[in-house]
């Protein structure tokens, strides 16, 4: 064989070589991206669903927190509507609503919404 024989089957080794260095290495780069992308989206889909979940577990808990506020709230309506002085205020509504009832006029009507407006005020928030 001839030498320029020679250099032609080196350079087409080495070419072939280098392409399939090339392909090689293109494949394995589509492949990663591809497992990248799956992971990504798999990553994505873990954090709605946790975000989901958080968003159910607050509601739950501003559920359960309404319930107790509501609760807690009766509860101090029915204390000050049996205290002394929710009494003494249920009984002057009571007094100027009958003293309407016998006398109606514009001053017992004022008067009797007054009282009764001071008393509901009263068991709403304690003032």
């Amino acid at each position: 064989m001839k030498d320029y024989q020679f250099l032609s089957l080196f350079f087409v080794i080495f070419l072939g070589v280098m392409l399939g260095n090339l392909a090689s290495t293109f494949v394995t780069a589509q492949v990663t991206a591809y497992q990248l992308n799956q992971a990504a989206e798999q990553l994505r889909l873990a954090a709605e669903e946790e975000q989901i979940i958080r968003n159910m577990e607050a509601d739950k808990a501003k559920a359960m927190l309404k319930q107790l506020r509501e609760k807690n709230r009766a509860q101090l309506v029915d204390e000050r509507s049996k205290s002394k002085k929710g009494r003494e205020m249920l009984r002057s509504c009571r007094d100027w609503r009958a003293q309407f009832e016998s006398t109606p006029n514009e001053y017992t009507r004022k008067e009797a919404d007054r009282q009764c407006e001071l008393y509901s005020k009263y068991l709403q928030t304690g003032r």
